[in-house]
């Protein structure tokens, strides 16, 4: 199904303005280094063992999020629960382990 019309009036696809997994991987690799993520997740093992957030729109939660540390403290889970209204949720986990 088109996502809109072309300047030259035949419908345009996702497909057609998606970048290539090649594109992709050239700005990542020009623009992602080790420092950030060493800042980024520098503290990613501090604060509560557990922490839930939410994101609402008009009133629905459209994302839930549940951070939760092991009693060792060395394994960190995020789980991740999106609504899509009237579609479907999609869950994402993230398991994060403290560097020896």
């Amino acid at each position: 199904e088109p996502i809109g019309t072309g300047s030259n009036g035949q419908p345009v696809y996702l497909k057609d303005i998606w970048p290539s997994s090649k594109e992709i991987a050239e700005i990542v690799h020009a623009c992602v280094t080790p420092e950030m993520f060493r800042e980024r997740y520098a503290n990613v093992f501090d604060g509560d063992d557990k922490l839930v957030s939410e994101a609402r729109r008009g009133g629905l939660t459209i994302m839930k999020a549940t951070r939760e540390l092991s009693t060792d403290r060395q394994t960190l889970t995020v789980t991740q629960v999106v609504h899509l209204v009237d579609v479907d949720s999609f869950t994402n986990v993230s398991v994060y382990k403290r560097a020896q």
